[in-house]
């Protein structure tokens, strides 16, 4: 299982992940990374041999400047590590809201009660965002403070590389290192994905499209290669915020502070978010590049490997595909079956565009949506449950929902419509990996203790 701190999701252990600090002291490049490097950067064997000693001159200081962080952080005393912190006191704004609650149960009428409340939660969520914008930066934990300083020094070591390997390659080669910090981030990332899309490798992606008879244009290779820039760029930029925000949650969650979690969430949101606009920027320009007969099957693998729940073919469309292939197959069925992909298919596709689209705006918004629910009933009281970001007409988060919902019951009814069609002894003659969720879905299928579900097939 994936370690998740909060919301802020981390890949990889080391001696202080059990504070969640781990991949902050970690090496942004390792000697493993070397083949990746060279690679990348068309190397020659000296060329390859200057790297691999700058490498380990590299990680020789790394290693003595992470003991040193190390030996830090191990004496800092944890009673006293968040002994300047004054919580803050929300008596009035408390107070206030009782009384709203007091004022609205005199109400005779219900929907005179209700009116109020909501007006009166205009007027809460207007307090919060100025309490939210009004409020100074909390003051750091010591821990926050020498983590603050080593992820500066951390930059400084990799900034000390490159600039070392740009002085003994030539400026082509040397012009290629974004390259390689793209490739090392596909790798490895001390993030884990959290918002669909955000690892999305549509460079690889649209390779597949493509065979060793059916080359990659040219002019897609380039645009393939200004991509992996840009998404390195981008992620970059992601984990640098994400890795900064890391020692502030861990205070905020230790003081209890509910605002400072909220506006870590929004952070964390926003920067997640960034890397997948720019994801799905350069997906615009992919599809504008490829030629109109090969557009559709560059979409439909995006939104197979970004929303795999959605758009992977669904037990009806699998059994379908299955006996369509029979050459035998009566052609009154035959047609029966072709004909229920037009029936059912067609109103399936449509809800699952929606979908996705309520998809993408929902995603950030379940990162924030618990954390405000979570400040505001801190700020007014256990009573105010409801979230800062006021509901619209329509609210992605329930559209997820709706639209999930409505796609499930196209399934069922589809199912049972082919089974009525080919009858109960066809049914059972179908193979069981036909029955069996694509494998990408079969990983998600988990318990709570995160242990694979038994599978329970269909009758």
């Amino acid at each position: 299982m994936i370690p998740i701190l909060g919301v802020l999701t981390l890949i990889g252990t080391s001696f202080a992940s059990a504070s969640g600090i781990g991949p902050l002291l970690a090496p942004q490049l390792m000697s493993r990374d070397l083949p990746v490097i060279i690679e990348a950067m068309d190397l020659d064997k000296q060329q390859s041999a200057i790297l691999d000693d700058l490498l380990a001159e590299y990680l020789t200081r790394f290693d003595a400047e992470q003991s040193e962080v190390e030996a830090a952080l191990a004496a800092v005393d944890p009673d006293t590590l968040h002994d300047a912190w004054i919580p803050p006191d929300w008596t009035d704004q408390r107070s206030a809201w009782r009384s709203v609650r007091g004022e609205a149960a005199e109400l005779e009428d219900a929907a005179e009660a209700r009116a109020y409340l909501e007006s009166q939660q205009g007027w809460a969520r207007r307090e919060m965002e100025g309490l939210l914008r009004d409020r100074p930066d909390p003051s750091p934990s010591p821990r926050t403070q020498i983590l603050n300083g080593w992820l500066t020094r951390r930059e400084a070591l990799r900034d000390g590389l490159i600039h070392d390997l740009g002085l003994v390659l030539d400026p082509q080669r040397a012009s290629r290192w974004n390259m390689v910090e793209a490739a090392i981030a596909r790798q490895r990332t001390p993030f884990g994905e959290v918002l669909p899309g955000e690892s999305l490798d549509l460079g690889r992606v649209l390779r597949s499209q493509f065979t060793r008879d059916d080359p990659l244009p040219l002019n897609l290779e380039g645009l393939i290669g200004d991509y992996e820039r840009a998404w390195g760029e981008a992620s970059a930029a992601r984990d640098a915020e994400l890795a900064a925000l890391l020692p502030r949650r861990l205070d905020a969650v230790e003081r209890k502070d509910m605002l400072g979690q909220l506006q870590i969430a929004r952070r964390e949101a926003a920067a997640r978010r960034t890397l997948v606009d720019a994801n799905l920027d350069w997906y615009k320009r992919f599809t504008e590049a490829l030629l109109s007969e090969r557009i559709n099957a560059f979409q439909r693998a995006v939104n197979e490997r970004v929303h795999p729940d959605i758009f992977l073919p669904s037990l009806p469309e699998r059994v379908l595909d299955q006996l369509l292939e029979d050459p035998a197959l009566d052609s009154g069925l035959r047609s029966a079956l072709v004909q229920s992909r037009m029936q059912f298919g067609a109103p399936r596709l449509s809800v699952a565009a929606n979908e996705r689209s309520a998809s993408r705006q929902a995603a950030p918004r379940r990162l924030v949506a618990r954390a405000e629910q979570r400040a505001m009933a801190d700020v007014f009281g256990p009573t105010a449950l409801f979230q800062l970001e006021k509901p619209t007409e329509v609210d992605p988060l329930s559209q997820v929902t709706r639209l999930s919902s409505r796609r499930r019951s196209i399934d069922a009814a589809w199912l049972k419509h082919v089974q009525n069609l080919i009858g109960t002894q066809r049914w059972a003659d179908l193979p069981t990996n036909v029955k069996l969720p694509p494998k990408p879905l079969r990983e998600q299928l988990v318990d709570q203790e995160g242990k694979p579900l038994r599978l329970i097939l269909l009758p």
